[in-house]
């Protein structure tokens, strides 16, 4: 990592949390002050990070330098500060405020950086943390008061893939064109929206009907968001608005090149499907599974 320190050095990080974090080279953040330079984002690393697949398709863009936070020092040169999703909200939200990143992220905030809040980072951007049925940590936690929203945590958790639209034609207060957004919720919890609250997007969730809900919010200045939606930065139009408007909103030039992550990834997809259709017999998997048919339908997809 940027800071020559790995993920085991920490002293409250869980080894069982660590399991497929991004292990890959990070590019060191400089004091560059060229506006051609790469766009330096930091997510927190948690120690119980979840969903750490969210910011491949960041990872590969060319424009971004993106690198892991271990402790608020490693927030300095920060661009965009991402808090990812966690799969102990509260828990996390306490390592934060122990670790001393809490008066970073307030003065991060005040001097107008960037903000991005996924799912249980989108809860600890909020006013409160409820939790009357202890499902992590029973009471109220206040939580980092950047976004008028409070969560209330709930029995039963919400899985569900969800697309929709932007709420309003702008990121980080830039002006940007109707953009789509998908991905998937997998979260305990609902977010109310107090007053003066404007939501990230509407979104529709699949098998729910047509019925449009509004999902994350966005702070009065734009330049704080959150959202529930996973895999957010898989979409190529979604990342690509993203960083036009975090390049604009700092003064930066238009990035030079962006990536096509969806077809690079369908191509990485399609290379692992035959790598495994090389190294099975799968006549004799789908005999073994009584499956005659499809056997033969596979032997035909792969003459």
């Amino acid at each position: 990592y940027g800071d020559h320190r790995d993920l085991h050095s920490f002293p409250t990080r869980r080894s069982s949390d660590l399991v497929g974090f991004d292990q890959r080279p990070e590019v060191l953040w400089t004091s560059d002050a060229d506006p051609s330079r790469r766009l330096r984002v930091g997510v927190i690393a948690f120690p119980s990070i979840s969903n750490f697949t969210d910011f491949d398709a960041l990872h590969a863009e060319p424009s971004v330098a993106l690198k892991h936070l271990l402790d608020p020092t490693s927030m300095a040169l920060a661009d965009v500060i991402i808090l990812p999703g966690s799969k102990e909200t509260v828990d996390d939200l306490r390592w934060l405020r122990a670790s001393g990143f809490e008066p970073a992220l307030m003065e991060f905030a005040h001097n107008g950086g960037l903000i991005v809040g996924i799912c249980g980072g989108f809860q600890m951007l909020g006013q409160q943390i409820l939790d009357p049925h202890g499902m992590e940590s029973a009471g109220t936690e206040q939580a980092l008061g950047l976004l008028p929203v409070r969560t209330i945590m709930a029995h039963d958790k919400i899985t569900v893939p969800a697309r929709g639209m932007l709420g309003i034609g702008a990121l980080f207060g830039q002006p940007i064109d109707p953009c789509e957004v998908g991905g998937y919720e997998i979260h305990l919890g609902t977010t109310e929206y107090l007053d003066g609250a404007a939501a990230f997007a509407f979104i529709a969730r699949q098998n729910e009907g047509m019925q449009t809900l509004p999902d994350g919010c966005v702070s009065i200045d734009g330049r704080i968001c959150g959202t529930y939606l996973h895999g957010l930065f898989d979409g190529d139009a979604f990342r690509h608005a993203f960083l036009r408007a975090a390049h604009a909103a700092l003064q930066m030039d238009v990035p030079a090149s962006l990536v096509a992550w969806s077809e690079m990834r369908r191509q990485q997809l399609d290379m692992l499907a035959d790598a495994f259709a090389g190294a099975l017999d799968l006549e004799a998997v789908f005999a073994m599974l009584d499956l005659p048919r499809c056997a033969d339908q596979a032997a035909r997809r792969l003459s």
